[in-house]
């Protein structure tokens, strides 16, 4: 039996005071002491709780210390006291549960010599190593095993549950979101008959299905998310079977309609992006499901789905009822005439039956045309109200007015705006719709030159080249989203016939942070932008600076920003994520090397062209903002609102240093490459981490072996299946994220040095963009 700690404390003391004497007897005397003194401590704990404590040292931390309570006490006789420890009648260990306690290290197969325990449940953290076999084989009580949530490795043991005190206890097996690989473990599953409930999904279990069916008692089972392949066995199924979910793996082939028998009328069946083809079939319970549960499976035909198959078509019948007709296929659909009498008759009456015909096609093509007619007229007339009706709002809310060339001297390619936005002005609405055509006809002219005598603001280009004015008085504009509280981005459509189009973010004054700039001053910054030329850096065509807004005129992005893809659910492949994250790092690379710093990397300022280039939007902008506070304001009603489209969702990306940093002090490129990381890492999993999860991970990331073969749990489902044989090229894009994201800004590396890590990452055959 291993000793705990406080006896390795008595015996190193105890060895001290022996070396220390000379005496023999007083030595005799002082080693019975000691004996004594171990046998005391020993049987004050029980077996359990020297399991316990096997456990707690094989761990390799505890950063939260869960468990740095036990064996704190000698005077412990059980751990029954102790955190996460649940004891029966007999005072023996039946439950150790720690879920979500950042515990680090493996699953120690101690665990599974405690005789009576029952629940074990370490979900959650951040475990690695594999499932030790003697938990699923040898734990005769043990009821609920759920170690879910972590970064278990391996294969799971296939062969029947072997404990000599008859059969497994086992009633729920959750182990989904592992990085669990091999074939699902057939024979293990059909000997624990008294399974319930097991959850395999999100891990990298590959081969066929296990046929034998499924455990008598089984009510869910849930395999979603893997590589598994081959076809569906036809043994499928079992009595008790609530809820079957094999959606998102590579099973192919059909449906077997045998499994319709072995699965009860009320199941819930999820078999959605497969590679399954054929029909499904018209017996429950597959006629039940909703069509979503076989989405995804571009061969599948039938109900609930809205392909029907192909072989409805074969049982077409033939007019009359005869199968010696000689018309083609599409006649058949043209149901008989009503006054056709049968074959006699219709030889003596077929030209009047034709006459009849012609007169009622005739008929219906009449009304046809006056129903067009009558459309026509309608939507003559409300385009002519809707036309009316904006250039009233033209009128009252001019854009761009040409100016005179004695107005401006001191600038060059200057250009006179007008103010758009007062109180209660209809422009601020969130209409996705046109908001403005500002055509420029005569009767525009005067109420331009009107509103522009009362109050001036300048537009100036900024990158070298002319924008013409008439260009831009003739653009129509649209609503793309809102970036941040007091900012909305716009689409200026050129007119012309030159089909380009402009991106227009519009500040407004309660969100500038440089109303009291000098314009030369905030001019010397546009240049300064403008200058800055790089295939991953959005370029900046000019800027128009009124007393109440500012405006920020950049050439468009064709597929819009990584956030609002993100929002639309819209997954991207792996060729293309590396290819963000490559663009992003040579942008930032840029920048650094030039001194610079863009202060503000997220999704929402990652704007991507025609080609999924990445574009760095936003340069220098967060230096003009104010930093948001209080209530912000409802944007439910644009495109790319949602949780990300918060101002609150660009702390995910803000360094630590930089979040207790005061306002105004200058940005690092530490920043940079921490918002960077959490970028990475976001890319490789889907989804945003959490602040724990960051916790978690990044020792395992330092690690090696097992350790960093349990970050793949973090990858994403979605491409797991594209990424098998893959997996180390996905593993080094999460240790380069964990890396950028180290708390202390010195551990950080370079952007540059990222770069060159990201290079190295092989990019796949195939990088189209999906």
């Amino acid at each position: 039996m291993p000793l705990p700690p406080h006896h390795h404390h008595h015996l190193n003391s105890m060895a001290g005071i022996l070396t220390s004497r000379r005496s023999p007897s007083i030595s005799l005397l002082l080693l019975l002491a000691l004996l004594a003194s171990f046998q005391a401590a020993s049987a004050a704990l029980n077996q359990d709780g020297a399991l316990l404590l096997a456990f707690k040292s094989s761990l390799l931390a505890d950063p939260l210390g869960s468990l740095a309570g036990w064996g704190a006490s000698a005077a412990d006789a059980t751990p029954c006291g102790w955190n996460g420890i649940v004891c029966n009648s007999d005072q023996r260990v039946a439950g150790v549960i720690l879920p979500n306690e950042q515990l680090v290290g493996p699953v120690s197969r101690d665990l599974a010599q405690l005789e009576h325990l029952r629940h074990l449940d370490l979900s959650g953290n951040a475990l690695n190593g594999t499932v030790p076999a003697d938990l699923l084989l040898r734990a005769p009580e043990l009821r609920v095993l759920s170690l879910a949530g972590n970064g278990i490795t391996g294969a799971l043991p296939d062969q029947p549950f072997s404990s000599g005190s008859g059969s497994s206890s086992l009633r729920a097996l959750n182990l989904a979101g592992n990085a669990l690989s091999g074939p699902i473990p057939g024979n293990l599953l059909a000997s624990l008959r008294n399974l319930t409930a097991v959850s395999l999904a999100s891990n990298f279990f590959s081969g066929a299905l296990p046929g034998g069916g499924l455990p008598p008692a089984l009510q869910v089972f849930d395999a979603s998310s893997n590589l598994l392949n081959g076809t569906l066995p036809a043994d499928l199924g079992g009595p008790a079977l609530r809820y079957l979910n094999l959606s998102s793996n590579r099973l192919a082939g059909t449906i077997p309609s045998a499994v319709a028998p072995r699965l009860p009328g009320n199941v819930s069946i999820d078999l959605s992006n497969n590679n399954l083809t054929g029909a499904i079939p018209a017996v429950p319970p597959f006629s039940a499901q909703r069509a979503a549960a076989f989405a995804g499976n571009a061969g599948l035909c039938g109900r609930p789905l809205d392909t029907l198959c192909s072989d409805a078509a074969s049982v077409m019948p033939f007019p009359n009822g005869t199968a010696t007709t000689k018309s083609p296929p599409a006649i058949a659909a043209i149901p008989n005439d009503p006054t056709d009498g049968g074959g006699a008759a219709a030889s003596s009456g077929g030209q009047g039956g034709s006459r009849m015909k012609l007169a009622t096609i005739l008929a219906i093509a009449t009304g046809d045309v006056a129903g067009i007619a009558v459309v026509f007229v309608v939507f003559f007339y409300v385009y002519q109200a809707r036309k009316r009706r904006q250039e009233r709002a033209a009128a009252a809310a001019v854009v761009f007015k040409k100016a005179e060339p004695e107005e401006s001297p001191d600038v060059g390619r200057s250009l006179s705006c007008c103010p758009r936005k007062k109180a209660g002005d209809e422009s601020d609405s969130t209409e996705e719709e046109e908001v403005t055509d500002t055509s420029a006809s005569p009767s525009l002219a005067a109420a331009k030159e009107e509103a522009a005598k009362k109050e001036r603001s300048v537009l100036v280009t900024v990158d070298g080249e002319q924008l013409e004015l008439e260009t831009l008085l003739k653009a129509s504009a649209y609503i793309l989203g809102a970036s941040g509280e007091h900012s909305i981005v716009y689409k200026a459509v050129l007119a012309g016939g030159s089909g380009g189009a402009l991106a227009v973010r519009r500040i407004d004054g309660a969100g500038l942070a440089a109303k009291k700039m000098r314009f030369g001053e905030l001019e010397a910054q546009m240049r300064g932008i403008a200058r800055l030329r790089h295939r991953n850096i959005l370029r900046l065509r000019g800027f128009c600076w009124g007393p109440d807004e500012l405006l920020l005129i950049h050439d468009l992005a064709a597929n819009g920003s990584l956030q609002m893809l993100d929002v639309a659910g819209k997954k991207l492949g792996w060729g293309a994520r590396l290819r963000v994250a490559r663009g992003v790092a040579r942008g930032l690379a840029y920048l650094h090397d030039g001194k610079c710093v863009h202060g503000s990397v997220r999704p929402s300022n990652i704007l991507l062209d025609a080609h999924m280039e990445p574009l760095l939007a936003d340069l220098g902008v967060h230096r003009l903002l104010v930093r948001p506070a209080g209530p912000k304001r409802s944007a439910r009603s644009l495109p790319d609102a949602g949780p990300s489209a918060e101002v609150d969702a660009a702390a995910r990306y803000r360094a630590p240093e930089a979040a207790a940093a005061a306002a105004g002090k200058k940005a690092s490129a530490k920043w940079d490459v921490y918002a960077f990381g959490v970028l990475l890492l976001e890319l490789a999993a889907g989804r945003a981490l959490s602040a724990v999860e960051l916790c978690q991970w990044s020792s395992a990331a330092a690690g090696a072996g097992e350790q960093q073969k349990g970050m793949l749990v973090l990858a994403d489902p979605a491409l797991r299946g594209e990424m098998e044989g893959r997996e180390e090229a996905l593993a080094s894009c999460l240790r380069l994220g964990f890396s950028c994201c180290a708390m202390p800004p010195g551990k950080r590396p370079a952007i540059k040095d990222a770069l060159q890590a990201i290079d190295r990452i092989p990019s796949p055959s195939t990088s189209a963009p999906s």
